[in-house]
């Protein structure tokens, strides 16, 4: 767990990692990346999936038996997300207790 003295350190890193994020180009343009490597890394941000399904249902009609497996995606990852809040929600309330 976080203790109190690393907090403004890990709320640092995690701004400069989600700007440099947004900021790339290659988020803006899904996943046009070089390295395999990085290519599958980047399968775990949803904005990568919600990009392709955006692109998707805008430029090209898809309907939703073509992008079933973003909204799949996007459902876990937040689900996961989701699931991380809440029990950090309920460690810091039962701490309050």
């Amino acid at each position: 767990m976080i203790s109190a003295q690393q907090i403004p350190f890990v709320t640092a890193v995690g701004t400069v990692i989600v700007f440099a994020e947004l900021i790339s180009a290659c988020s803006l343009a899904a996943i046009y990346e070089p390295s395999e490597c990085v290519r599958i890394i980047r399968l775990g941000a949803p904005n990568t999936h919600f990009v392709i399904l955006g692109q998707a249902i805008l430029y090209r009609g898809a309907g939703l038996s073509v992008v079933w497996p973003q909204f799949v995606a996007l459902a876990v990852i937040g689900g996961a997300l989701f699931a991380l809040a809440l029990a950090r929600f309920r460690e810091a309330i039962g701490m309050m207790a």
